[in-house]
């Protein structure tokens, strides 16, 4: 009776872990949107050619101040190869993945915490699967933002796999020797594993540092085997920091529009109350029961809306630590699964319907591998067809796509490498979208071709058929589409040539 009652355990956990890894897949497998998408791609493609080190941009005119990898070769690697092998369905697919060995790993790190707490009686499943449901749910939706072609959504994936090794009670060399492996292949895959060493400090508060330290040690040592060392990633770390305030996502929830931000807001707000209901159990008990982990995972979320998925093992732990009580009568469990059907819902399947929706109004398929309106994709292709010199310039979140499709005939200037530009010089180039900066802005950098939205410049600015460059007139409309469109400068030092090219077309 035993063999077959774990033999039906076995078949319902791995049924579960399908329905886990399906929610994730069908949640992150979508159309590339996000700007910086393109340029990881790229990247990635340079990397599986010269390896793990890129001394020169492959896609950028734009000096730099360090190297152009990033930090994540590993991850931008297995996204080119992906493309490479399959186009970029291939590379969705992988994202998906990644997003659905995600909530595997949710399901069956909460569901064997869960069962350890609950009654050994005829209700455990039942009880276990009503609260590990939620706990999927939560931190699918805390993750939402991240399941994108970039390689910080490897860092959702290890992130929880780190941490629920530190989680566990056991201390062990197996288990130090399996963190520091986590590490170094999280170091290569995404700078994200530089809060892996203050994640397991954290973690020690349960058994004391001392004897807790090795767990430290080892997301050090993990995190220190990286293609450019420890001192790369604290200058990224730092550099990072330092220009937090021109990128939103590393904004917390509460600078940013509250309404877009709603269900997020709920779902946090509801977490730091669990979590500090959970603290105060583990002190009125002195024991920790992974609490002070489960606080500075909170605190992470809280920090940045790039670092919310944190939040969803605070989450994970709250439910843990009031299994019992939560899951004590049939009502109360199917209120549990009533609020995970929400949460998805509300959010992930909201999120995912959205999506579909701007695709089909765009005229194209929801399963579309590039949403086209979001990429100057007939700019792109009219320039490819020119022979013209000069710098190219465009708005930062074009910067990935144009350096992919047109280098190097067309060197790009700036995208989502923020850290790798500088905080000065990318700041500097975002005030191209100020119509008083723009002309010393063109003068001192030498800008010759743009590719902008069409209504950027103002019609003092642009040239009609047969005029002569005078005042701020000097840009001579090349391409025009709903999207981008494209201008060249006819007092910059390429002009003549330029305007022959396309008098010659």
């Amino acid at each position: 009776m035993s063999t077959r009652a774990g033999e039906d355990g076995n078949a319902r956990g791995r049924g579960a872990d399908l329905l886990a890894f399906g929610l994730g897949f069908a949640l992150a497998f979508r159309p590339i949107a996000g700007m910086d998408a393109p340029w990881h791609l790229a990247m990635g493609a340079a990397h599986l050619d010269a390896g793990p080190w890129l001394d020169v941009d492959p896609i950028s005119w734009v000096p730099a101040v360090r190297p152009s990898d990033m930090g994540a070769w590993l991850g931008q690697a297995l996204f080119a190869l992906a493309e490479r092998l399959g186009g970029l369905g291939l590379a969705r697919a992988l994202v998906a993945a990644v997003a659905g060995a995600l909530l595997v790993v949710v399901r069956r790190a909460t569901d064997r915490r869960v069962r350890a707490r609950l009654p050994d009686d005829g209700t455990t499943a039942a009880r276990a699967t009503a609260l590990v449901t939620l706990a999927v749910a939560l931190v699918a939706a805390f993750a939402l933002h991240r399941f994108r072609l970039r390689p910080d959504v490897f860092s959702l994936l290890m992130a929880f796999v780190v941490l629920d090794l530190l989680d566990r009670d056991e201390l062990s060399r197996r288990r130090d020797l399996a963190l520091l492996a986590a590490c170094a292949l999280w170091t290569n895959l995404h700078p994200g594993v530089v809060v892996a060493p203050v994640l397991a400090a954290a973690a020690t508060a349960r058994h004391r540092f001392r004897a807790g330290w090795s767990a430290v040690l080892a997301c050090a040592i993990g995190a220190s085997l990286r293609s450019r060392g420890p001192v790369d990633l604290v200058d990224l770390a730092a550099a990072t920091a330092r220009t937090g305030e021109l990128v939103p996502e590393w904004q917390p929830l509460w600078r940013l529009d509250a309404a877009t931000f709603a269900g997020e807001w709920a779902l946090l707000v509801a977490t730091v109350v669990g979590g500090l209901l959970l603290l105060r159990r583990a002190v009125a008990s002195r024991r920790d029961e992974g609490a002070v982990l489960a606080a500075v995972a909170i605190l992470l979320g809280a920090r940045a809306v790039r670092l919310l998925y944190f939040a969803g093992f605070g989450a994970m732990k709250a439910l843990e630590r009031f299994a019992v009580p939560l899951t004590a009568t049939p009502l109360r469990r199917r209120a549990l699964v009533g609020a995970a059907i929400l949460v998805v819902v509300a959010m992930p399947l909201r999120d995912r319907v959205a999506a579909g929706a701007a695709a089909r109004e765009a005229g194209l398929s929801p399963w579309a591998d590039l949403y086209e309106p979001n990429y100057p994709v007939r700019a792109a292709r009219v320039l490819a067809g020119l022979e013209l010199e000069g710098r190219l310039f465009h708005p930062v979140k074009w910067g990935g796509y144009l350096g992919r499709e047109l280098a190097p005939r067309y060197r790009s200037a700036h995208d989502g490498r923020i850290t790798y530009f500088g905080f000065e010089t990318a700041r500097d180039l975002l005030r191209f979208a100020d119509p008083a900066a723009r002309e010393e802005l063109v003068d001192r950098w030498q800008l010759e071709i743009l590719v902008v939205p069409p209504d950027l410049l103002g019609p003092d600015e642009v040239l009609g058929r047969g005029q002569r460059p005078e005042g701020r007139r000097r840009w001579v409309a090349v391409h025009a589409d709903p999207v981008a469109a494209i201008f060249i400068d006819a007092r910059g030092p390429h002009a003549a040539a330029n305007l022959r090219a396309l008098t010659g077309r």
